[in-house]
């Protein structure tokens, strides 16, 4: 029995070792699909065709806001928001408690950067989420 246990456990660290743990954050995240509800049912739009008051209106904020446009890159504890071909904003990150705080310095106080928008960014399930209380904007690599 432990050496059944025993090959079982060297194989999986084995097959992790050789095929790579996709368990890093790093990478780049792109626009998704926007959360929301309506009428108390929880939906999902990638935006390209919007349909419904609800739909539409969502997909007018997060097109004028532009945030279908950015991409954020994670890199070691650097995160960088770009838009088009320039990086938008660039800084240092933790995720504490599932949320992704920022800093301009890597000793510097981690914050939310978007609290004066009723707004906090995510780190879930391999996705980052910009979540607001009205619907969440999903990036995902």
């Amino acid at each position: 029995m432990k050496k059944g246990i025993l090959f079982t456990s060297l194989a999986l660290l084995l097959s992790v070792v050789f095929t790579g743990c996709s368990c890093s954050k790093d990478g780049a995240y792109n626009f998704s699909y926007v959360e929301y509800a309506e009428n108390g049912e929880n939906k999902e739009t990638d935006c390209s065709n919007p349909t419904g008051e609800r739909e539409v209106e969502v997909c007018a904020l997060v097109s004028a806001i532009r945030f279908n446009e950015i991409s954020i890159n994670l890199a070691d504890k650097n995160i960088s928001f770009i838009l088009g071909d320039e990086a938008a904003e660039e800084g240092f990150y933790k995720i504490k408690d599932g949320k992704v705080l920022i800093s301009e310095t890597e000793d510097g106080e981690y914050v939310n950067i978007f609290k004066d928008f009723n707004m906090d960014i995510r780190y879930d399930d391999k996705a980052i989420k910009i979540h607001q209380d009205f619907f969440t904007i999903v990036y995902k690599r």
